[in-house]
């Protein structure tokens, strides 16, 4: 992805349904979800978890790569899951 974008499609697919939203540059994705309606969370995490402040790895997306972008070592075979809390790497959206 070009990081000159002013925004990218997201397909958030969930419960067997796929919504499509638009994010913008910089924006944090945990953030964005949470703006939609969609808990990055599992059912005990959604209470208890540090409201994305990095401490306690409780949420997490699928995150999908096609074609030549597929070129961060984390990224296995399309697909991985990522919390979306690491200080190791940037995860707004670019």
């Amino acid at each position: 992805m070009s990081d000159n974008l002013a925004s990218v499609p997201v397909i958030v697919l969930h419960d067997d349904t796929r919504t499509k939203i638009t994010v913008n540059n910089g924006t944090i994705l945990r953030d964005t979800l949470r703006d939609h309606g969609f808990s990055p969370y599992g059912h005990l995490s959604e209470t208890l978890n540090c409201g994305g402040n990095g401490l306690c790895a409780t949420c997490g997306v699928r995150v999908r790569i096609h074609g030549d972008q597929q070129s961060d070592s984390l990224y296995t075979q399309g697909t991985t899951v990522l919390r979306l809390d690491l200080d190791i790497h940037d995860y707004r959206v670019k």
